[in-house]
């Protein structure tokens, strides 16, 4: 099925990139609350690297036409070219982050919620880069050029990222990705994916990241050793990632950088008015579950 501007949404995510906070704040209806349906590859056939990719859409296939066309946005670990698989009209939407943040947020996710890939404690950065082909090359290695150089859905896992791969995810994020966001402008990433789609958005502003770990992510905090270590391991994602900012911003610009500014503030006034009614409300509940409490003394 070839690559249509409107249909469904294939949301092709990318690892610590914001995607399960997209995830959630779509599927509770926080933003987009007139999306009709969700289809979670990822969690409809385990991990990416279970299984062949066939046997992960096989769901889709056997859904009837009508339930196919209810889907309206797929999301899944999955790389590029999945839309072979589909029968419905289906374009590509992905949030790309700058590389060395995402390596090493991918790090310290590895301690604690990477499952057969959680790293021994006390793992340095350098060795986590070099523990084991997969790991390497699935979490900290490229792994941007590594989803968008994918074939068929597959992800490029178990060889070295080329200059040709990069070339051909370049290619394809300025041809084939209709919507490109970034992790670091999230509200106006949304706001584009509203736009592109015609849906109506609610407050988008204020958000918690979902699948952030305990430890601080932020780059700044790590060793010069450890920085050069992961950009060295990331030259090509670099490169892609200076391509994905070219072409965020030719897409704000051609949004209207003026428009998306009032759209952003739009958003973050709603979000104030909101907090302020949850704290209203939440001074209410308090207020009258006093007297009950007395009651029970």
């Amino acid at each position: 099925m070839p690559v249509r501007r409107h249909g469904t949404i294939l949301f092709l995510h990318n690892p610590k990139t914001a995607g399960i906070t997209l995830y959630n704040l779509i599927r509770r209806k926080v933003v987009f609350p007139h999306v009709p349906s969700w289809f979670h590859l990822h969690r409809a056939q385990g991990f990416p690297g279970a299984g062949d990719i066939e046997q992960r859409v096989r769901m889709i296939d056997e859904l009837s036409a009508r339930k196919q066309r209810g889907i309206r946005m797929c999301n899944g670990h999955f790389g590029y070219g999945i839309h072979q698989y589909f029968k419905i009209p289906c374009f590509y939407f992905s949030i790309y982050r700058e590389p060395v943040a995402r390596a090493y947020s991918a790090y310290k996710y590895l301690f604690g919620q990477g499952g057969t890939t959680r790293l021994p404690e006390g793992t340095s950065v350098r060795d986590a880069i070099n523990y084991g082909p997969k790991l390497r090359n699935f979490m900290l290695d490229n792994q941007q050029v590594r989803y968008l150089a994918g074939d068929r859905g597959r992800i490029i896992m178990d060889e070295p990222v080329t200059r040709t791969m990069l070339d051909v995810a370049t290619e394809r994020l300025h041809e084939n990705i209709d919507v490109v966001g970034m992790q670091e402008h999230f509200t106006e990433t949304l706001v584009l994916l509203g736009r592109h789609c015609g849906w109506q958005s609610t407050a988008i502003v204020s958000y918690n990241k979902s699948n952030r770990g305990r430890s601080a992510e932020k780059s700044a905090e790590l060793a010069a050793e450890d920085r050069d270590a992961l950009m060295e391991a990331n030259q090509l994602d670099l490169e892609l990632y200076e391509q994905v900012k070219i072409r965020f911003q030719a897409d704000l610009e051609k949004f209207g950088v003026d428009t998306m500014r009032v759209a952003v503030q739009r958003h973050e006034d709603q979000c104030r008015s909101e907090a302020s009614r949850v704290r209203f409300l939440d001074s209410l509940i308090r207020t009258a579950g006093r007297p009950v409490k007395r009651l029970f003394r």
